[in-house]
């Protein structure tokens, strides 16, 4: 049976209707690059929505990722065996300066395996270009939206979080979803990533 998951300091969530351990601080700064960074001038309001649901079978690890907004809604997703080596442009959303933004990601294991310790980590960074190949700079200045969360995946468990958030400088942001912990077992790390145009 899995452990309960382990929030970083500043989330809440539930499972089953107890509240999850927090993880050590030192055990995430460790691993989660965007731990200590607050302060951004962007507004971000996120409430996080935690849940267990029993999938197919299929061994893999996959990300999906969806973002909307006023204009519409932009999804996207991948798996382990996708990792960096895309074919294909990033999707991109539209979205207008302080705009009400909100999104969803999950994050879900179909391996016959128990998969510890994950931390799916979540980020919203200015970038320079459209399709941008090299991580965008994470300085806290540049960083719109940023959640962290520890948990373990059992066979056909998954985790589901929405984040609202507004963006009040015009720019071009990667939007990403990752779960660290898994290429250990699997060929990549997992994400799931889109770029949104701010205007």
């Amino acid at each position: 049976m899995s452990r309960k998951p382990r929030l970083n300091k500043g989330l809440d969530g539930a499972r089953n209707g107890k509240r999850p351990r927090r993880c050590s601080r030192a055990a995430h700064q460790k691993r989660c690059p965007l731990a200590e960074r607050t302060g951004s001038r962007i507004g971000v309001f996120v409430a996080i929505l935690l849940g267990l649901t029993r999938l197919g079978r299929a061994e893999d690890f996959s990300a999906t990722l969806e973002l909307s907004g006023a204009g519409g809604t932009q999804k996207t997703e991948s798996a382990a065996g996708l990792g960096r080596h895309r074919e294909k442009a990033r999707p991109v959303f539209h979205a207008a300066v302080s705009e009400a933004l909100t999104l969803r990601w999950k994050c879900s294991s179909q391996a016959a395996k128990l998969f510890e310790n994950v931390l799916v980590h979540v980020y919203v960074a200015r970038e320079e270009k459209l399709d941008q190949d090299d991580p965008p700079d994470l300085k806290p200045d540049r960083v719109a939206l940023e959640s962290a969360i520890t948990m373990d995946f059992k066979a056909g468990d998954s985790a589901h979080a929405s984040l609202t958030f507004r963006v009040d400088k015009p720019g071009i942001y990667l939007v990403r979803v990752e779960a660290q912990g898994v290429a250990e077992s699997l060929p990549l790390e997992p994400f799931a990533a889109l770029d949104m145009e701010v205007k």
